[in-house]
Parts: C-alpha cells; sequence; structure tokens
C-alpha cells in the first residue's frame, strides 16, 4: 500500500497566499496525502480559507491555535499527523505536481535514506509561474548544495544551511531521533533541525529532478526580509544545540561551525569584540568551504573596524548576489 504523505502547513494571516499552496497540494500527482493547516492565530480570513477547502477535500484538516509561531505550529500538525512521511509547506509557498511523488519513489528505493530533497525555485507576486535559481533572482544556477549521505550533510550544514524546510520529504522516524523544531527560535528553526537530524546520524539525499520541486514565494513580509531577526535566529539555535542531546553526537565537545560563529557575532554586538572576533577566526580557519572561509574572515575584520550597531548591520545584511554570481563565472573561465 502506498505510504501516506502528511502535509503540513501552518499560517498566520496568510489568507491571500493559502488558497494557492492549497490547490499545489490538491495537484500532486500522488494521491495518498493529508493536509492539516494549523491556522496560528491569524486575524484575517485565514481560517475561512482553510475551512472551505476542508469543504472541498476530506483530504484537508484545518485545526486553529493561539498564536505561537512558525515553529511551534509546524510541531502542532507533526503531532495531528498521521502519514509515514512528512511534508511541510508555508502557507505563501508551493509544490510542484511531481514533488511528492519523486520523492516518495526516491525512499522506496532508498531505505537507507531519512530526509530526501530536491531544488527549488523563488517567485515573486508578479509572476507565480517564473521560478528563479535565486530569492534575489540574480544568479544563473542554483547554488544548492547536492549532499549525500550523514557524513556530507554534516561537512556542508556546519559552514551553511542547505535547503529551504519544502524542499524535504522527511520519514517519520527522523523526528523521532532528532525532535521537533524550536519554538525558542525567532528563524532558522528549520536549519537547527537539520543540524540536529545529521548529529544524530540521519541520512540526507539529494535527488536529481528535471525542474524545481517547489517554490518559494518572494514578498516583503519574507521572514528572510528582516536580516536582524535572521540572526537572532542563528543565535537561538546556537544556544539551544549547545544543551540539547545532539551535542553529545556532533564531534566530542565541538560545535558545528556556523553556531560558533553565530555565538561570536552574539559576543561582539554585546560588546566582547575580541572574545567574539578569536571564536569566529577559530571557525574560519576550520572552515573547509572556501567562500564561506573567506566570509567569516572578512566578519573578523569588520569587528575589528566597526562600531557595534554598523557591525550588526554588516553581518546581518543578505549575501549579495551579484557578486557571488560574477565570481563563479570568473572561476568557470579560470579553470577551462
Amino acid at each position: 500500500m502506498p505510504p501516506l504523505v502528511s502535509v503540513i502547513v501552518p499560517a498566520y494571516n496568510y489568507a491571500r497566499f493559502l488558497g494557492d499552496a492549497l490547490d499545489s497540494v490538491r495537484a500532486q500527482t500522488y494521491r495518498e496525502w493529508e493536509c492539516i493547516v494549523v491556522d496560528d492565530g491569524s486575524t484575517d480570513d485565514t481560517a475561512e480559507v482553510a475551512r472551505r477547502y476542508a469543504e472541498l477535500d476530506p483530504r484537508v484538516r484545518c485545526v486553529r491555535q493561539e498564536n505561537a509561531g512558525l515553529a511551534a505550529a509546524r510541531n502542532a500538525g507533526l503531532r495531528l499527523s498521521r502519514g509515514e512521511l512528512v511534508q511541510f509547506l508555508d502557507a505563501d509557498d508551493l509544490l510542484a505536481p511531481h514533488k511528492l511523488q519523486l520523492h516518495v519513489e526516491f525512499l522506496d528505493a532508498h531505505p537507507e535514506t531519512g530526509i530526501v530533497y530536491s531544488e527549488v525555485g523563488f517567485f515573486g507576486d508578479d509572476a507565480p509561474h517564473d521560478w528563479r535559481p535565486s530569492l534575489g533572482g540574480r544568479l544563473s544556477r542554483s547554488i544548492m548544495a547536492r549532499v549525500h549521505g550523514a557524513d556530507d550533510a554534516r561537512r556542508k550544514l556546519q559552514h551553511y544551511n542547505i535547503m529551504p524546510v519544502l524542499a524535504a520529504l522527511v520519514r517519520r522516524g527522523v523526528f523521532d531521533t532528532a525532535g521537533a523544531f524550536d519554538c525558542g527560535a525567532p528563524a532558522y528553526e528549520d536549519y537547527g533541525f537539520w543540524i540536529r537530524c545529521a548529529a544524530a546520524g540521519g541520512r540526507f539525499d539529494f535527488c536529481d529532478a528535471a525542474a524545481p520541486v517547489a517554490g518559494v514565494r518572494a514578498h516583503e513580509a519574507s521572514m528572510s526580509r528582516d536580516p536582524r531577526r535572521m540572526l537572532d535566529g542563528l543565535v537561538s539555535i546556537a544556544n539551544a544545540f549547545a544543551t540539547s542531546p545532539q551535542r553529545r553526537l556532533w564531534r566530542g565537545d565541538a560545535l558545528p561551525l556556523i553556531y560558533e560563529v553565530a555565538l561570536g557575532l552574539d559576543a561582539v554586538r554585546h560588546g566582547a569584540r575580541l572574545r567574539g572576533m578569536r571564536r569566529i577566526w577559530r571557525a574560519a580557519r576550520a572552515a573547509t568551504e572556501r567562500l564561506t572561509a573567506l566570509r567569516w574572515r572578512v566578519y573578523v575584520v569588520a569587528a575589528l573596524v566597526l562600531p557595534r550597531g554598523a557591525f550588526v548591520r554588516f553581518v546581518a545584511a543578505p549575501i549579495p548576489e551579484r557578486p557571488f554570481e560574477l565570481y563563479r563565472r570568473f572561476r568557470a573561465m579560470w579553470t577551462r
């Protein structure tokens, strides 16, 4: 019998987008799914949109809770779900019609894999069918890391987040070993979850696809448009991991390098400049991803010369895409 996929859709004041997200679920070529919409205390028509879809399709359920944040809404949906496999979909994003089919078939063929993921695209409100390789739309191709295995996942994840949460399909057993999402994190709760999965030995596998399997909407209310909140989220998941059971599974008493950097950044912005600089510098020297190591070294220089306010603005700003694209083109020419 085909496995049931639980699609969990947290929604907070996204009535204007929720219908598109649920239409993308109902358009799946894989039919064995349930969809749980968790209305996280919305004050707009989110509940009404969810109710209409539940009446239209019995596979859709809607529940409401007091506003508790994105991570808590995902966890609530997870507790209510019945599927062997779990798909997360934020209410402003979309799944491609082949997404569930592709990943269910991959997991069926690879029982050792706990998390399978593929490329995603990014789109704006004005062009919902134009999925581009990056959030800013300036990259010619995706920079998503193609990870295979637990060791590879640990190496990559300690430098950067390898995927947005909707890119993956996750076996339910993964949550038994890694736990759920960190409700205390204002952002990056998905990144923290992936790191805990890798620490617990979970196997990640990238699955090639002819086209992106999901689309991430870029709009002014997107969490990624609030870089200071993203920095706060990174510091939060670093502190949570430092006291979690998964830390002992990482590598002795060490933290993932990205967490060392996050705690170093936090030290600098709270006045412990030299201590923070040393922490970031040690992580940069240990980094094996060239561009990430360079970026962290730049943080050390910025901590040395910038006032604290300017330093926070600098490190919290998104990485500019145009210089990265130029670097990639130059490197391609150089290595011909």
